[in-house]
């Protein structure tokens, strides 16, 4: 504002994104940040080989296989989340905020018309980043 610019900013509620964490995805992401060889097929080991049950009263489905999401109630949960979301900010050019799977989007423009426009473009940049890595935003508008 003292630099006479308006600001935009887009807060994003990322839809059961614990849940929904792609384990080749973030695999590949940790190679990528140097995790590799032993120390990646143990994170392989750790996510993939995970299964559950739902147990309702005195019934118990059978056991099924995870096939994506981090592990909650540990403390490698989140930061293989995080690990997971670290280069959203790399797919446009708003200045971004992450805290867990709450993110803010911001852009500044001294005109309006130019910051709606750049909005719109950027935000598309970031659902192609959404989609590529399998992930979705609570749609709410407030």
């Amino acid at each position: 504002m003292d630099k006479g610019k308006t600001t935009c900013a887009v807060f994003l509620d990322l839809s059961k994104a614990f849940d929904t964490v792609d384990h080749k995805i973030l695999l590949c992401k940790l190679m990528y940040y140097g995790i590799r060889g032993k120390q990646n097929s143990l994170f392989e080991y750790h996510l993939t080989n995970r299964k559950q049950c739902t147990k309702v009263n005195n019934y118990s489905s059978s056991f099924q296989t995870i096939r994506c999401g981090v592990p909650q109630g540990s403390i490698m949960g989140p930061l293989l989340f995080l690990i997971h979301v670290n280069d959203l900010p790399c797919a446009s050019s708003f200045q971004a905020t992450l805290f867990g799977d709450d993110t803010s989007l911001h852009l500044s423009h001294k005109d309006l018309k130019p910051l709606q426009l750049n909005v719109q473009n950027k935000f598309d940049k970031v659902n192609t980043w959404m989609r590529s890595n399998r992930l979705s935003i609570i749609k709410q508008l407030t």
